[in-house]
């Protein structure tokens, strides 16, 4: 997508989908041109709140890096179980929206070291910290699994 000059900006759990060959990203109605001067105007679900990065919360535009941050969100999610903004009031949109922007994401210490290093890079505040797109990512994750059989 990202070569394609598109956005997902909905990266999360539940739009990834698992098949016997890997995995498929699903539901494309949050995704956008990548272009420097549009900004975010939907959210999805309430529940997305925690998978999109901080900066797209204040008018930043949505960018490659925002789709590694999400990534790196939903690796959190999926090798510990839990966001990385701990339990987030669902009940109440404007709760989640100021839980993320006023805390930082904190990282299991379930994760192994390697992992937590991953997850990390991926949430990096600057996005220059960050894997430079989602290949790249893809690779870092195949090395991570093949160390972890």
């Amino acid at each position: 997508m990202h070569e394609a000059g598109l956005v997902h900006r909905s990266i999360k759990p539940a739009n990834i989908l698992l098949h016997e060959n890997g995995a498929r990203l699903a539901d494309l109605g949050l995704v956008q041109a990548l272009m420097p001067t549009q900004t975010m105007t939907g959210l999805g679900s309430i529940g997305a709140v925690e998978y999109v990065e901080p900066a797209i919360l204040t008018g930043q535009p949505a960018t490659r890096a925002s789709d590694v941050w999400s990534l790196g969100a939903t690796l959190h999610r999926a090798l510990a179980g839990e966001g990385v903004y701990g339990e987030m009031p669902l009940n109440d949109p404007l709760l989640c929206v100021r839980k993320v922007l006023s805390s930082r994401p904190k990282i299991s210490q379930e994760l192994t070291t390697e992992e937590t290093a991953l997850v990390e890079r991926c949430l990096a505040p600057d996005p220059q910290d960050r894997p430079n797109d989602a290949p790249t990512l893809a690779r870092e994750l195949e090395v991570l699994a093949g160390s972890a059989a």
